[in-house]
């Protein structure tokens, strides 16, 4: 990947972006760790219709080194309708958006692939799946963030932490 490639011409600290996943190797020029931000989806109403196009500043705030965070949300790559909004996150045995209230689910583990993919799966099933799957992935590193609306609709979501 491109962190494989920046070390290869001797690149040592860097923070990589590239759609919503980052990559972060070393240390800041200051010695700290890559300060990364995960937002606040924007709250939905009582028909499930965004009030806010944006996200709302940010929930929390993670430090990386020599790490990747991803988040999966059901905020972007919306479809709105009448009755409800259709996001891009797809549960393939209902063929249909996830049934549950999850917003956003972040992970933090060593590399950009795993982290998309488990994010993208914990947002389809829930938090209740999570920990058979960290148990059977066998990585203590791997951390997990779900923001879950609440009632009412509106509220700031709720964060429920996974080894985080």
């Amino acid at each position: 990947g491109v962190v494989a490639l920046l070390r290869t011409a001797g690149v040592e600290s860097a923070m990589v972006e590239i759609g919503g996943e980052v990559r972060c190797m070393g240390r800041k020029p200051d010695g700290s760790g890559w300060a990364i931000g995960i937002e606040t989806p924007p709250p939905a109403n009582e028909r499930g219709k965004m009030i806010a196009q944006t996200p709302q500043g940010y929930q929390e705030r993670v430090e990386l080194l020599n790490q990747a965070l991803a988040t999966s949300g059901d905020y972007r790559n919306v479809a709105r309708g009448d009755r409800v909004n259709v996001h891009h996150i797809f549960d393939p045995k209902a063929v249909a958006n996830p049934d549950h209230r999850v917003r956003s689910v972040s992970v933090r583990a060593g590399d950009c692939a795993l982290a998309d993919a488990l994010a993208t799966a914990f947002m389809v099933r829930g938090p209740a799946a999570c920990d058979a799957v960290l148990n059977a992935l066998g990585d203590p590193s791997v951390a997990v963030l779900f923001q879950v609306e609440q009632n009412p609709p509106g509220d700031e979501p709720k964060l429920t932490r996974v080894r985080w």
